[in-house]
């Protein structure tokens, strides 16, 4: 791949270094961004048909780490962050009501300090609930192994007490997943309060247009039919040591 990027050409015979720059961020770059989100999106759980979602609803509630978060929706590998450029979920999914509240719940999406009166505020009447958790950089990246499969800090304990309060206010709830290795979601999994579960991965800047359209399945390319690159554990011990090289199991 290298040899075909021309990188050990002379300049002057590589055509990729006559490139105007100004293309970058052109419109069919951002429309192909939105596809590439799109198109890596995987459905792990839609019990009663919940998705596509039909019409706006009275409230939604968007809440967790990375219900509006800029940086952490881009992978340890990602381009440069254009604000002018970025949608956030909360960006994306906010007309899916009539009106909309958004809750972080936490600090940082490591979520060491959970502030569930924010959480319960938001979803308190809502119709639709979009928890959005994961890992993020600050969790997940080069040089920064994870200990352990679990949703960091309180992440479990906010789904769970959104689930909750969404279930008390008869709200729908939609699980959104933004990480990269495997997660242990078994609680959401088995939970009747968690009809809906998508793996989102590191979308980038357009996740909150590729959210919309995936959600809603508006247009083309819509459809979450993506699989996972990898199989996901069901939990840690499943995992052999990282010592035995000898793949035996």
């Amino acid at each position: 791949t290298r040899m075909r990027l021309g990188e050990f050409d002379p300049e002057d015979m590589n055509p990729y270094n006559k490139i105007d720059m100004s293309e970058v961020q052109s419109l069919a770059h951002r429309e192909l961004a939105v596809r590439a989100a799109m198109e890596s999106f995987v459905l792990l759980k839609n019990r009663f048909g919940m998705l596509p979602l039909k019409g706006v609803v009275d409230k939604v509630a968007i809440v967790g780490p990375f219900a509006n978060n800029t940086d952490q929706i881009f992978g340890d590998y990602g381009s440069q962050v254009v604000p002018e450029y970025t949608k956030t979920v909360y960006d994306g999914l906010k007309s899916l009501g009539h009106t909309a509240s958004m809750a972080s719940g936490c600090d940082d999406t490591k979520c060491e300090h959970y502030n569930w009166e924010d959480v319960e505020k938001a979803v308190r009447d809502a119709n639709l609930v979009i928890v959005c958790l994961g890992t993020g950089q600050a969790v997940e990246s080069e040089s920064n192994d994870r200990a352990s499969l679990d949703l960091p800090g309180k992440q479990l304990q906010l789904l769970q007490d959104a689930a909750f309060w969404a279930e008390f206010h008869r709200a729908h709830v939609i699980l959104l997943l933004f990480n990269a290795g495997p997660l242990d979601i078994t609680w959401a999994k088995l939970s009747e309060r968690v009809p809906t579960i998508m793996e989102c991965f590191f979308p980038a800047q357009s996740t909150g247009e590729a959210l919309y359209n995936v959600l809603t399945m508006t247009g083309n390319h819509s459809v979450p039919a993506g699989r996972l690159p990898a199989t996901w554990p069901a939990f840690l011990d499943q995992v052999p040591p990282i010592t035995d090289y000898t793949m035996e199991g």
